[in-house]
């Protein structure tokens, strides 16, 4: 038995073992419970309550139905004392079938264990991790449906106008708002972005490297994915400078000083760019020519299990020359709803046409098909990134490579708290490099056969063109030697595939 009881018995909270401990304790018990009128139900005079403390009662509110009021007590619970929220966090997470209100983060109790001891540092060090009100008005905004143009002029206007002291509080209320994926992509890039350019700063500010080194163990002991999880990776081949600047640090912190000799070694690793020799696998592949018409209704006739399934791989195949056709043939061709399954996203998987988003409404598909007869394929790339927005050019209007190899190192991003890769636009700069540069460096002619896929970003290729345009000498300015966390994130799975490998092999 795991020794533990359960008062509800419906389908959401099952457990045979509590029911079963519940059934034993009442059939030993139940000559000591006696009816009070006064109440309406049985009491057991030989059990006493044990009063609780104001923390414990906090966390009986986390279960509350009514959002504002767990989000609230979430957010109190946040800043409490870190021993007793640590102490009742961990007895809730050891309870699985203990569930919170869904407004909270995915993990809540392991947010609070962290987010209380980081309160407890920013108290204890009189740093404001509350924020300004003109900073809450940016994250409303940031959380808010905006347009691809939109959300991206508002980020780089967030990476020029935030100061330092900002980062704080936004990354404190990004963890507090976890459940708005818009606000985590938004913030993820502009901490990359911000943090990339004032990385000399914070390095030369004893304070707020300590305060960055801090934040880099909290934040990765979150235990969820996101990029909160590759602080560390920024100090990747910082060499021996960095490292006499670390050493400087007095600090009796466990977590800094374990941080420190972490980010030294981390500080004498070498970056290369992580290309893989591989460079096609089932989800990317050289285009064919399909015959739409006739493969389709075969696969009415005979795919009886998963016809929509079967739809997704043959029209994945395709390649650019083929996309009105495809457009006609699916057009007669229904899905059933209920599955989830978009008939039409390969159009933005596999091709990055990432600014036309409700590809099921016709007028967005004719007016789509009116671009594409009118246009080269380089031109159409072109008209996509012009109309997002997308700042790619110099003053002639050719393509500024400077420009796009920032764009190909900070715009594949994985959300703060998320593993969702948002290709974004890069997609489409890669398509027009290619036919730039004439060539696709080897890899297939589309940026994926996504087939229904989830994520299908293309991230090694966004790679191997930085690696391209350096070494043809492309580029006129000196870029930052500074990591994306997208390398981190990078890092992070290349070792995690060569350790699954290595298991398999044993």
């Amino acid at each position: 038995m795991n020794h533990s009881l359960s008062w509800d018995t419906d389908d959401y909270n099952f457990d045979n073992n509590a029911i079963l401990n519940l059934l034993i304790y009442f059939s030993k018990n139940y000559k000591s419970f006696v009816w009070d009128s006064s109440s309406s139900y049985f009491i057991n005079k030989f059990l006493k309550s044990q009063q609780t403390d104001e923390t414990a009662n906090l966390f009986e509110d986390l279960y509350n139905e009514n959002d504002s009021i767990a989000l609230n007590t979430f957010i109190k619970l946040s800043q409490s004392d870190v021993k007793r929220v640590n102490e009742l966090s961990a007895e809730r997470e050891r309870n699985f079938l203990s569930r919170a209100n869904y407004s909270l983060p995915t993990f809540p109790f392991r947010f609070l264990s962290q987010l209380s001891q980081l309160t407890s540092y920013y108290k204890q060090n009189n740093i404001d991790f509350q924020g300004t009100k003109d900073l809450h008005i940016h994250i409303e905004k940031l959380s808010s449906e905006l347009s691809f143009r939109e959300r991206r002029e508002y980020e780089n206007y967030l990476i020029d106008y935030l100061a330092l002291q900002d980062l704080i509080p936004l990354e404190y209320w990004s963890l507090i708002y976890e459940k708005r994926p818009e606000l985590s992509e938004s913030v993820s890039r502009i901490l990359d972005i911000y943090y990339t350019k004032n990385w000399n700063k914070i390095l030369n500010d004893e304070n707020q490297l300590t305060l960055y080194l801090k934040k880099s163990l909290l934040y990765s002991k979150v235990g969820i994915n996101g990029n909160l999880n590759y602080y560390l990776f920024k100090f990747t081949e910082n060499g021996n400078e960095v490292i006499k600047l670390l050493d400087k640090i007095k600090s009796n912190d466990p977590d800094i000083i374990l941080q420190i000799e972490k980010a030294k070694k981390i500080c004498l690793e070498h970056f290369d760019y992580p290309i893989k020799t591989k460079k096609t696998f089932e989800g990317n592949f050289n285009s064919q020519q399909v015959d739409l018409k006739t493969e389709s209704e075969r696969l009415r006739l005979t795919a009886k299990d998963d016809f929509e399934r079967e739809i997704l791989k043959l029209f994945s195949k395709i390649g650019y020359s083929q996309i009105p056709e495809a457009f006609q043939v699916l057009e007669n061709l229904n899905f059933n709803e209920k599955n989830y399954r978009n008939k039409y996203s390969l159009f933005e998987r596999d091709f990055g046409f990432f600014m036309i988003k409700n590809w099921k409404d016709k007028t967005v598909r004719d007016e789509f098909l009116s671009v594409y007869k009118s246009h080269t394929e380089k031109e159409l790339y072109r008209y996509y990134l012009d109309l997002a927005g997308i700042d790619y050019k110099n003053q002639n209007g050719n393509i500024d490579y400077d420009k796009v190899y920032e764009i190909l190192k900070f715009n594949i991003v994985t959300p703060f708290t998320g593993s969702s890769e948002l290709e974004n636009e890069v997609g489409a700069v890669i398509k027009l490099l290619e036919l730039d540069q004439k060539t696709a460096l080897g890899y297939p002619d589309k940026l994926c056969n996504s087939a229904g896929m989830y994520i299908c970003p293309p991230s090694d290729r966004a790679w191997e063109w930085r690696k391209y345009l350096k070494e043809k000498k492309l580029l006129k300015e000196e870029h930052s030697r500074i990591v994306s966390f997208n390398y981190g994130y990078y890092v992070d799975k290349v070792l995690m595939y060569r350790r699954m490998n290595e298991e398999q092999n044993q």
